[in-house]
């Protein structure tokens, strides 16, 4: 029995590992010698071998497809759960990624997964009593019908609620401007010479793209040589040629996934625009503007298009400008109407004729701080907030000096550099957005450290290394702080020759005060991209909507320190002081302070906005959406807030001739900086009031409101002298200004020399009663008047002659109507000439400018005129 219990056994295992039939037999038969058998049974041996491996090969791609299954179903039940508590993150989703590419992925994995997928059909139905339900109705929702809308922030979304709600159509043209940065930027050499050819990156964007991050990591020093511009000529250097990518594609996406202008062209879409009616008008932020005309002809092409776009459909334009878009709008109206080589020639009228309107999103219309700090450094708060290793790691691979250098050859930077100076900015002891004049005052629940007694006006505090006490002990400094105005002046001056040269060319940073300086601006192209140096257009048709940000934590200020020998730069931001970068409100990027100006067209009779261009403001809140990386529909970050749900509905409504609807909205105190002056200043003003008003008014409390402020400031070096001055040209002034009101007052009040007329009924009417009392309509007085001269008799007035009042009235109406209607008008001028002298009503309607240009002429007799720039600190 024990043998046949072994033979079956060996029958069992002979089975199990399935060997070949011809092994089998010849090993049964026994039929070959012992060397044959030999060899097939090492020929079996290797068979079994390779029969196990490709056992456990296939157990362990079971294993792997297992792991690589599990972590997939891991993922999508964190997404579910995660979408559970956010209604939106499905739709965010496509923010981040194009995910179209997925559509093919599970086929790849066919070949290597050895598992059916139609069995993973009912694999969610066996976790149906496992999984919570709102996993399922999540599920649900996914099959719903792909046209509803699931939230503001989804794409087409906006678009298609305003069209259902409110049937928006297209109505004007549209043409996009992008900002710095913003458009993607294409190379065209062929050269194929030198150590960096052309040819080899021929039509591929070395800006903007995932081919421009390849190039940079494993090319840096052939992208630096495409990417910056002739330091001398600041345009491509010989050999190479690079130009703005064209076309929609030229902006929508930065690179794969990360949307800039995206969401405005989705939503655009579906009310009705398309290529006919919409236009992106990329360019080369790289130039400087006039040199986007003479090396691209990018304003003629503009002008070309716009005025075919009327031809074709009958519309005006708007033009939509985001970030330095805005700027470049605003300098091409003046280029537009301006009269020269190189300018458009269009006439006065061009942009009333054409232009519908400009949109502004989130413009650096006056410049925003953070420019000075990339041109000084090559530095901002993002680089300065990274970890020492992550600062070590871009030293080494793209250095500050590095930086530096390649921003200065491009001519359009130097075009967002702050405007207004001092004015705007604020000087050493004051800024109009320091505590307790904060702007953001309804932003309570953004929070803005700052030390005490600390101006943002001090836009640059210096903090030397290796201070030296002097005889007093006291630590000295070779380098003193810098205002806005300084550290620009900082810049030219420590900046290459062909860099100063090119700025002072193109750019300009002050502010002009009157109509003549905006007139004669109007000829020089290096005022047009400052909006407080040159007026906007003479076209009261035009509109003028400013959409922005606020409530965003945004760079305003910046601590630095000597640089030292490996960095090659002299000034650099002090990454050990405890304030490196000084925070303000505004969208992350641009300063609350640089839309200014937007609220400065806005006041009636602005001498900025001399056509009287209605314009609209819109403050946008800063809410991001914690679950979503570019910040949902509610976000107001300076790229993000293209993406913004209200910021779209505001252009849908703009661009379909909706524009009515929108109303201002304020959410910071900006408007109001125009009313805001140095705490010296108004002191001084209500010492004037006391002195030309003769008011007793008790300044001492105003005064030590502002005491911890002022002292600071007039214990500064001269300032005593300088406060003597000012105090000897406000007296000046306010003995000109009183000599001037009397004069006015004298001319005013002057009798011209009349004969004596009988006090008749009509004289006492024209006497004692306003014009507002008159009879209307031609009429002549009747009893209705004479009710009013008895009711004002009553009321005290006595010096009117009651006796004389009734006998004048009886003799009044005795009279044929002729004979009324000709005292009335004898009675009318004889009171005009009493009440105005030889004053006419004309010059009545501009007694202030009368006054004021009389105060100049006193001035101008007997002492010196006092001008703006006279000032130190302007009010």
């Amino acid at each position: 029995m024990a043998p046949k219990r072994k033979q079956a056994k060996e029958k069992k295992d002979t089975k199990t590992i399935e060997v070949p039939i011809d092994y089998e037999v010849n090993g049964n038969l026994g039929e070959k010698d012992s060397q044959s058998s030999t060899e097939h049974s090492h020929h079996a041996r290797h068979k079994i071998a390779q029969s196990k491996v490709k056992l456990e090969r296939k157990l362990y791609q079971t294993r792997r497809a297992t792991f690589v299954l599990g972590a997939l179903l891991g993922l999508v039940v964190a997404v579910f759960i995660t979408a559970y508590n956010s209604d939106n993150l499905m739709s965010e989703i496509d923010k981040l990624v194009n995910l179209d590419g997925v559509n093919g992925f599970f086929d790849e994995w066919k070949d290597v997964i050895p598992v059916k997928f139609d069995a993973m059909n009912g694999f969610l139905d066996e976790w149906k009593d496992s999984l919570p339900s709102g996993f399922f109705s999540l599920l649900d929702q996914g099959k719903s019908d792909s046209n509803e809308l699931h939230g503001s922030a989804e794409s087409f979304s906006v678009g298609r609620r305003m069209k259902k709600q409110y049937n928006m159509t297209a109505k004007y043209n549209v043409v996009l401007v992008p900002g710095v940065i913003s458009t993607g930027i294409e190379s065209w050499g062929t050269s194929e010479t030198g150590d960096c050819p052309s040819i080899n990156h021929f039509r591929k964007r070395l800006w903007g793209s995932f081919y421009m991050l390849r190039t940079m990591i494993l090319d840096k020093t052939c992208w630096l040589r495409h990417i910056s511009l002739d330091p001398e000529t600041g345009l491509d250097p010989p050999g190479i040629k690079l130009r703005a990518a064209q076309g929609f594609e030229a902006a929508d996406f930065f690179v794969a996934g990360y949307w800039i202008w995206n969401k405005i062209l989705q939503n655009l879409s579906v009310i009705g625009y398309n290529p006919n009616n919409m236009l992106s008008a990329s360019y080369d932020w790289r130039l400087a503007y006039l040199d986007l005309e003479r090396r691209d002809g990018y304003f003629s092409k503009l002008k070309q298009q716009i005025e075919l776009a009327k031809k074709m459909s009958g519309q005006k334009t708007y033009l939509i400008g985001h970030s330095m878009g805005s700027q470049v709008i605003l300098y091409f109206m003046k280029w537009v109407e301006a009269s020269g080589e190189y300018y458009g020639n269009g006439g006065k009228n061009w942009c009333n004729e054409h232009l519908a309107g400009i949109i502004d999103i989130s413009g650096s219309l006056l410049g925003t701080p953070k420019t000075i700090p990339a041109l000084i450094s090559g530095e901002m708060k993002d680089t300065v907030q990274l970890n020492q290793l992550a600062i070590y790691g871009l030293e080494k691979f793209f250095s500050r000096k590095e930086r530096v250098d390649m921003l200065r050859t491009f001519g359009g930077v130097p075009s967002m550099l702050p405007r207004g100076g001092d004015f705007i900015w604020g000087n050493l002891t004051y800024a109009p957005d320091d505590p307790p004049n904060e702007l953001s005052k309804q932003n309570e629940d953004v929070d803005l450290p700052r030390k005490k007694n600390e101006s943002l006006g001090t836009f640059v505090r210096y903090r030397a290394k290796n201070l030296q006490p002097n005889t007093d002990g006291l630590m000295t400094q070779a380098m003193q702080n810098l205002t806005i105005t300084s550290s620009i002046d900082y810049i030219l001056s420590n900046s290459p020759k062909w860099f100063t040269e090119r700025v002072k060319e193109h750019y300009s940073f002050g502010i002009a005060k009157t109509k003549k300086e905006l007139q004669a601006n109007d000829k020089l192209h290096s005022k047009w991209s400052n909006p407080l140096e040159v007026a906007l257009p003479n076209a009261p048709d035009m509109k003028i909507f400013c959409f922005y940000g606020v409530g965003n934590p945004t760079e305003r200020a910046y601590t630095y320190t000597d640089g030292d020998k490996e960095s090659g730069l002299p000034l650099v931001i002090d990454l050990d002081s405890d304030d490196p970068v000084f925070l303000a409100d505004g969208d992350g990027t641009v300063s609350l302070l640089t839309h200014y100006i937007c609220h400065e067209w806005q006041k009636p009779g602005s001498i900025y906005n001399p056509g009287g261009i209605e314009t609209k403001i819109v403050e946008i809140k800063h809410e991001p959406d914690r679950f979503d990386i570019r910040g949902g529909a509610k976000t107001a970050e300076h790229v993000d807030i293209l993406g913004s749900a209200e910021l779209n509905e505001l252009i849908l409504r703009v661009v379909s001739g909706n524009e009515d609807t929108i109303n201002n909205t304020y959410v910071s105190d900006l408007r109001n900086i125009g009313d805001v002056d140095h705490p010296e200043e108004e002191i001084q003003k209500i010492r004037a009031n006391v002195v030309r008003r003769g008011e007793k008014r008790d300044v001492a409390l105003s005064k030590a409101r502002r005491q911890k402020v002022s002292r600071a400031y007039n214990s500064s070096e001269n300032v005593r002298e300088k406060n003597k001055l000012r105090r000897k040209r406000r007296d000046k002034r306010i003995s000109a200004r009183l000599k001037a009101t009397d004069w006015f007052l004298d001319k005013l009040t002057r009798q011209a020399a009349t004969e004596k007329t009988q006090l008749d009924f009509p004289s006492f009417i024209a006497t004692y009663l306003g014009p507002s009392q008159w009879p209307k309509d031609g009429n002549v007085p009747t009893g209705d008047q004479f009710n009013c001269l008895i009711g004002k008799i009553e009321g005290g007035l006595s010096s009117i002659d009651v006796n004389r009042l009734f006998s004048a009235y009886g003799a009044w109406t005795n009279l044929y109507i002729y004979e009324q209607e000709e005292a009335w008008q004898r009675a009318v001028e004889q009171a005009l000439r009493r009440h105005l002298g030889d004053t006419s009503l004309w010059e009545v309607s501009r007694a202030r400018e009368l006054v004021a240009q009389k105060q100049e002429e006193v001035l101008s007799g007997g002492a010196e005129l006092v001008t703006f720039e006279d000032d130190e600190t302007p009010g």
